[in-house]
């Protein structure tokens, strides 16, 4: 569509996102207990609460899951407040070459901002590596 406007070299990535390292290796989904993962961290504004809210609700209501967390500003504090600490893992920050690893890790990625994104990568990463979010 920009070719006839731009004087330099285009390339197209498929998604918005870099496929180049994504394996072709589908992962056997879902697993034992179901794993969702969230790769936001700690960050208000991206859902956490709400997140762990209903990871909590869940736990309450005998659901066999596992959450596992990767992101900035993790604390224990949050997961004992909620009595979660036994199903919610927390992963800590990826390199950002490890993105494909990560997302071999879920079996459903959860996408929880409280605001509008202009573009939240969460949802097309997620279906580029199979994972439903």
């Amino acid at each position: 569509a920009h070719r006839g406007h731009v004087r330099e070299p285009l390339e197209h990535i498929s998604l918005g996102i870099d496929l180049t390292a994504l394996s072709v290796r589908r992962v056997e989904r879902p697993r034992s207990p179901l794993r969702f993962g969230f790769a936001a961290g700690f960050q208000t504004h991206k859902g956490i609460w709400n997140v762990l809210d209903a990871a909590a609700s869940l736990k309450r209501k005998g659901c066999d899951f596992e959450l596992h967390i990767w992101g900035p500003k993790q604390s224990e504090a949050p997961l004992v407040e909620r009595d979660i600490q036994d199903c919610v893992k927390l992963r800590g920050l990826y390199k950002p070459q490890d993105i494909w690893d990560v997302y071999a890790e879920m079996d459903v990625s959860l996408m929880a901002t409280i605001w509008t994104e202009a573009y939240g990568r969460v949802v097309q990463e997620a279906a580029a590596a199979g994972v439903p979010t």
